[in-house]
């Protein structure tokens, strides 16, 4: 055995001799005592080998997450339903007669709506919808609603955005 790998053996010995008289029964050991550290939300704390750590952040503080848009690229037939939750609708197709479009954002259509389309489901009052061709059997923001009786007929067909203006739905044209 050559006198390095020797060394190491009694230094791997001193070690675990050292580590079994630490562990006595009734004697803690110095580098496992248990500290108490009181500490708020994003407090840097203090650890015992050196290094800082930072108290856990509440979940209800915590950055969200952006969320993609919900993207349907056929058109949306007379019967079905589609529901873009948390999130923006982006429809590249058309919405026929029948169908219905919610989102709790926005909602994109790039091609024609003749079926339904209600934005800002649970309370987003400031969402709005956008169409390349214009002509709803209903539309609405938030709570508020334009049924096809109610359209303006100058809007008919034509590339718009409805918003929500004291309460009421509001038809613009698009620049």
């Amino acid at each position: 055995m050559s006198a390095a790998t020797r060394a190491l053996l009694e230094d791997q010995e001193a070690a675990s001799d050292a580590a079994l008289a630490s562990a006595t029964p009734g004697a803690t050991p110095q580098s496992h005592a248990p500290v108490e550290i009181t500490a708020e939300p994003g407090d840097a704390i203090p650890d015992p080998v050196g290094a800082q750590i930072t108290a856990p952040m509440p979940v209800s503080t915590l950055p969200r997450v952006h969320r993609l848009p919900v993207v349907i690229e056929q058109p949306i037939r007379s019967g079905q339903i589609v529901y873009a939750e948390e999130t923006d609708l982006i429809v590249l197709a058309g919405v026929n007669p029948g169908a219905q479009i919610m989102a709790d954002g926005n909602i994109h259509i790039y091609g024609a709506l003749r079926g339904r389309a209600n934005a800002g489901v649970k309370g987003a009052a400031d969402a709005r919808i956008f169409c390349q061709k214009f002509d709803p059997e209903l539309v609405g923001i938030d709570a508020a609603f334009l049924g096809a009786e109610d359209l303006p007929s100058a809007q008919i067909g034509k590339a718009v955005q409805v918003i929500l203006r004291d309460g009421r739905c509001v038809v613009i044209p698009l620049p």
